[in-house]
């Protein structure tokens, strides 16, 4: 993972065994992955432009990882938006524009 650590997801989700360490850490390097694409950003032009990852972008990072982690399954009945709106409201300051 490039800026969050398997603690700090595990603190997030309150998860207190290490049954899915693996999975956790797969899951956080996809989501950072994702959170970067909807930026349309690369890691470097984040610290280049903020120094570091930015409060708001760690906090979309692990609503996501939390999302995937109790979500499993490829879709819900729930919704079927493509990025949940809290999501999205965190990213949406630091996308970059085409």
């Amino acid at each position: 993972m490039k800026y969050l650590t398997l603690e700090y997801i595990k603190d997030h989700s309150r998860i207190c065994h290490n049954a899915e360490d693996r999975y956790l850490e797969n899951i956080g390097a996809a989501a950072e992955t994702a959170v970067l694409n909807l930026c349309r950003r690369t890691i470097e032009d984040i610290y280049e432009e903020y120094g570091c990852v930015p409060e708001d972008l760690k906090q979309a990072t692990l609503m996501l990882v939390d999302h995937l982690y109790t979500h499993r399954g490829p879709t819900e009945n729930v919704s079927l938006s493509v990025v949940p709106y809290s999501i999205d409201f965190f990213v949406k300051p630091y996308m970059k524009l085409v």
